[in-house]
């Protein structure tokens, strides 16, 4: 991780809230009555939704939620994945 560039650490940081999110959810199906889950839930979806806005506030849109008034979609005119350098 310690090679990543700025943008490629706050997208990671959403992919890890985003994970997160999804696998206390799943948990839930299965344990619908855990106050601690529901809890940690919360946590982890208000740290995803924090860590998407810090991303798209400095690097633009990663969903269509996160689309900016009527500029359209701006993540075509970037660089696309397989053209970044390593």
């Amino acid at each position: 991780m310690s090679r990543m560039n700025e943008r490629e650490k706050l997208l990671y940081r959403v992919q890890q809230f985003g994970f997160m999110t999804d696998d206390i959810r799943l948990f839930l199906n299965t344990h619908p009555a855990c106050e601690e889950a529901f809890c940690a839930l919360k946590y982890f979806m208000d740290a995803e939704k924090e860590a998407k806005e810090d991303y798209e506030k400095r690097y633009g849109a990663l969903t269509l939620e996160g689309i900016d008034g009527c500029r359209g979609y701006e993540w075509i005119d970037g660089v696309w994945p397989w053209e970044v350098e390593e």
